[in-house]
C-alpha cells in the first residue's frame, strides 16, 4: 500500500480484487510479489516462489534489485546448501494449470500485438507459468493504471470468486479456465485497448 500510493490513493482500489482476498485468507505470496515489483529491495522475495516470482523479476529488474537477489540467494545457499535440489524434487508432485494451455487461454497470445507495452510481457510470462489457484493472479494488478482499468478488472475478478463460492472445481484445468475468463482476458483487453503503451511502475 505504501509503494502503490506514490501514484495516488486511487491505486488502493486494487485491494478490492478477489485474488487479493483469496491470497490473504490463505496467507499466500502474491501480494508480497506485487510489492517486490514496486520496491527494488523486496525483489529477493521472488526467489521464494519462482513460478510466480520469475515473471515479476524479469519485468521489474533493476541493478539494486538484482544485487539484492544475488546477495540473498548466496546467503540462502550458505545457510541451506541443498535447498535447490529439494525444491526441484518437489516439482513433479505440484498440481497446477498453465493459463496459456487451458481454454480460452490461447487467446492471451494476442498480447504479442502490443509487445511494446511492458505490461504485455508480464501477462504473457505469468500466463506461461504453472499456477495452482486464483490468488496467484494478483500480480496482474500491476497492469491496470487508471481508475477505470482498476475498477473494471476488480469487478470482473469477482466472477471467479462467486464461481468458487458455489462450485468446487473438479480439475485444475477448470480452475485455470475460470481464471483466464475472469482475470486474464480482462487484463488482455486493457492492454489491447490502450492508446499508448503502459509505463512501468516507478520503483523505490
Amino acid at each position: 500500500a505504501f509503494a502503490i500510493t506514490r501514484q495516488g490513493f486511487m491505486r488502493l482500489l486494487v485491494f478490492l480484487a478477489y485474488p487479493y482476498w483469496a491470497a490473504m485468507l490463505v496467507v499466500q505470496w502474491s501480494p508480497l510479489m506485487s510489492a517486490a515489483a514496486l520496491v527494488s529491495w523486496l525483489l529477493p522475495v521472488t526467489l521464494a516462489k519462482p513460478q510466480i516470482g520469475l515473471p515479476v523479476f524479469l519485468t521489474h529488474m533493476s541493478r539494486r534489485g538484482v544485487a539484492a537477489c544475488l546477495l540473498v540467494g548466496a546467503v540462502s545457499l550458505v545457510m541451506m546448501p541443498g535447498w535447490p535440489l529439494r525444491w526441484l524434487s518437489q516439482i513433479g508432485s505440484y498440481q497446477h494449470y498453465i493459463p496459456l494451455l487451458v481454454l480460452p487461454g490461447p487467446a492471451l497470445l494476442l498480447a504479442v500485438y502490443r509487445r511494446r507495452d511492458p505490461d504485455s510481457h508480464l501477462l504473457l510470462l505469468l500466463a506461461s507459468a504453472p499456477q495452482r489457484w486464483f490468488y496467484e493472479t494478483f500480480v496482474l494488478w500491476l497492469i491496470p493504471k487508471t481508475r477505470q482499468e482498476i475498477l473494471a478488472t476488480v469487478v470482473l475478478s469477482w466472477g471467479a470468486g462467486i464461481y468458487r463460492w458455489y462450485h468446487f472445481p473438479k480439475s485444475w484445468d477448470e480452475v485455470g479456465g475460470w481464471a483466464v475468463l475472469w482475470i486474464y482476458l480482462p487484463m488482455l483487453g486493457i492492454i489491447l485497448l490502450r492508446r499508448e503503451p503502459g509505463n512501468r511502475e516507478e520503483r523505490a
